[in-house]
């Protein structure tokens, strides 16, 4: 039944598209008390989230419905209006998809034009690994080959980004240069991703970088390398939640979860999640996806 609470908007949702399309990530406040970082997520369908509302869905055995979310960021790759080969954006407008996709953006009233954020037209390499391990569910849900030709695209715009100690972060708004971190958490979203292709080679490449991560002194990996190079002993959330159930992961990385619940929760030591975790040691508030900006009270997870 809890289940199924947190289910049912996002099948609503998904029904409500009629087809190919996104589901809005954020509901937000709106008109003159809207906060910059209001404006920023009110018209955005993170292509993240929509990924797993698709796993969520296909799950619950609602594969129609997967489909159609799937179906978006597919359509979305094969007409970019930069005409790019492989990438998807990391989010787009939410609603039926469009061809070509429409891309996130607000109106500023002080600077009298249209602005756009780089990170949500950009591609971060992990949030693609998660429309890829969709598409490859949604493939072998249906025993089909719909999304065959997408999966290759997106593999080969990730070898686009790799270096020499696993894959690089992405790259911003058009592409104009590297995100040139290294992430633990996008590695091993990526080592999933080919895993699920059957791509055992960049998957290993990308699972030795997570294995390198970790961090014995203090039960836990570190978030990556920065584009210095530089070790990021930085405690975050995903890169100490995801090796859990990772496939081929190191029984001696699995005690992170323990530093999870005691450091990360909403009440750190006491090991309780109800309310959520924060994104990581020395972040003061909870991160949402797309913005380092802090919400407004009235913002709310669609």
């Amino acid at each position: 039944m809890r289940a199924e609470h947190w289910l049912a908007p996002i099948r609503a949702a998904a029904e409500a598209l009629g087809g190919p399309g996104l589901i809005a990530s954020y509901v937000m406040r709106r008109g003159r008390t809207a906060s910059t970082f209001d404006q920023m997520q009110a018209n955005a369908a993170f292509t993240y989230d929509n990924a797993l509302a698709g796993l969520a869905l296909l799950v619950a055995g609602e594969r129609r419905l997967a489909g159609r979310i799937g179906d978006a960021p597919r359509i979305a790759q094969a007409g970019d209006r930069r005409g790019f080969t492989g990438r998807g954006r990391n989010a787009y407008a939410p609603g039926r998809m469009t061809e070509p996709p429409k891309l996130v953006g607000w109106w500023d009233k002080a600077a009298s034009q249209w602005l756009g954020d780089p990170y949500q037209t950009g591609t971060a390499s992990g949030v693609l690994a998660w429309v890829m391990l969709l598409w490859a569910a949604l493939d072998k849900a249906g025993s089909t080959a719909r999304f065959a030709r997408a999966l290759l695209r997106a593999a080969g715009w990730l070898e686009v980004v790799r270096v020499a100690e696993g894959f690089a972060g992405g790259v911003p708004g058009d592409g104009a240069g590297r995100l040139g971190f290294v992430g633990t958490e996008e590695n091993l979203d990526i080592d999933a991703a080919f895993s699920a292709l059957g791509e055992k080679a960049p998957a290993a490449h990308a699972l030795a970088f997570v294995r390198t991560m970790w961090n014995a002194r203090e039960g836990r990996c570190d978030a990556g390398l920065t584009p210095a190079g530089a070790r990021d002993p930085l405690a975050a959330a995903d890169a100490n939640l995801w090796p859990q159930i990772a496939a081929g992961m190191p029984e001696r990385l699995r005690p992170a979860f323990r530093f999870v619940l005691a450091r990360l929760g909403s009440r750190p030591g006491s090991g309780s999640v109800r309310g959520g975790f924060r994104a990581s040691a020395s972040a003061p508030g909870f991160r949402v996806s797309g913005s380092r900006a802090r919400p407004s009270r009235n913002s709310r997870c669609a």
